[in-house]
């Protein structure tokens, strides 16, 4: 499954780029270079996490009985990148993205899924979810600053219903 759509306006992403300042991590390893933050579930910031959690009820069609309160918040600068990778582990099952801006070059964010390249589009507030076995990356920002949130649904959090015994 993947799924894309513009969710969040500008003034939405911009007052969630403001609210990432605090809890710095910086990433670097043989895969990957980049800023990341918490944002974790508040008063302040309950918007975002409804927000993209009834986008995900809608989309996939699954209830999510228990919201995971921590969404990641990513600083990509010149020469930051993220190489190919999945994100399936700990009893994730979806990735579910948000691009926060797109005065930025390069940072392309690339899903590789049966035999092909999907690239997502570039746009202020496109959020999207797709299975954590997709492989993707983010390509080398050549200039500006890329924001982006990912918030990790795993399987604790979702409730599946069904009448079948297996």
């Amino acid at each position: 499954m993947i799924v894309e759509e513009v969710l969040f306006s500008k003034k939405e992403c911009d007052k969630i780029i403001e609210i990432h300042k605090v809890n710095s991590q910086k990433w670097k390893s043989n895969d990957r270079e980049y800023k990341s933050f918490s944002i974790i579930l508040s008063e302040e910031t309950e918007w975002i996490f409804s927000k993209m959690k009834t986008f995900f009820e809608k989309e996939s069609g699954l209830k999510i009985e228990t919201i995971k309160n921590e969404v990641h918040f990513h600083v990509f600068e010149s020469n930051d990148w993220f190489g190919i990778h999945n994100d399936a582990r700990d009893n994730r099952l979806f990735s579910l993205g948000v691009l926060l801006n797109d005065d930025f070059e390069g940072g392309e964010f690339n899903l590789y899924h049966q035999g092909k390249e999907i690239v997502l589009e570039k746009k202020v507030g496109n959020t999207y979810i797709f299975d954590v076995a997709i492989s993707h990356e983010v390509k080398p920002v050549l200039k500006g600053i890329r924001y982006s949130l990912i918030w990790f649904i795993q399987n604790n959090h979702v409730k599946v219903k069904s009448n079948k015994f297996l």
